[in-house]
């Protein structure tokens, strides 16, 4: 196995954090935005002595769970992980990581894992959220050839795994309308501002970190 090898996988279950896991010959694999079930030609990215990690490149045959994630930025954000997975199977494998960090890592074998307890709220549920100023906006793949779209100002969510990519976000579903209200009040505010943008390199600049927080009592 190398690096960009593309290689075809059956993801059989979901990993901690999020990723779905396949097993090729002795190796396991995980892959970004795999979901139990799907068959599909994956790149590699990573190596390492007992795993790699990869990105779909094409989807073959997906799985039956998945289902359409109501979020425009779901797959180039790093926000959150299972939007196209049903909320009732995100509750049953939650307990399957539960289970299996207690077996493989705690050296335990427990006679009861309890049924994970469903949040009243699905979207919206998030009481503080931290959002990143960028003078070097991240164009994802949709709005490269979109010419009304500059790269510059944009404030948002890192790109999952580059700290120095930032990319607008219009709604983030983990956070309330109120909240929402406030993100796009801000975005257009401190672009008109004249602030300066706070640069990763050169560690200069006013603006960093947007941060919402709101008490749901």
């Amino acid at each position: 196995m190398k690096r960009r090898q593309e290689i075809e996988v059956k993801i059989d279950k979901l990993a901690f954090g999020g990723r779905g896991l396949a097993k090729v010959k002795d190796r396991v694999v995980f892959v970004d935005g795999g979901i139990p079930g799907d068959r599909a030609v994956v790149r590699i990215s990573k190596i390492k002595s007992n795993y790699a990690e990869a990105r779909i490149k094409e989807l073959l045959e997906p799985s039956g769970l998945r289902q359409p994630a109501p979020c425009a930025h779901f797959g180039d954000c790093g926000g959150c992980k299972w939007q196209n997975l049903d909320y009732d199977h995100q509750l049953e494998f939650k307990k399957e990581q539960v289970v299996e960090s207690l077996e493989h890592i705690g050296g335990l074998l427990p006679e009861i894992v309890h049924h994970t307890l469903p949040s009243p709220l699905v979207y919206g549920y998030r009481n503080k959220t931290e959002f990143s100023f960028t003078h070097n906006r991240w164009l994802v793949a949709e709005e490269l050839n979109n010419p009304e779209i500059e790269k510059g100002f944009a404030l948002g969510y890192h790109v999952p795994g580059a700290f120095d990519r930032v990319m607008h976000i219009e709604k983030c579903w983990l956070q309330d309308d109120t909240m929402n209200a406030i993100l796009n009040f801000s975005q257009q505010y401190f672009e008109e501002s004249g602030l300066s943008v706070f640069d990763l390199r050169s560690h200069v600049g006013q603006l960093r970190f947007l941060v919402l927080r709101k008490s749901f009592t």
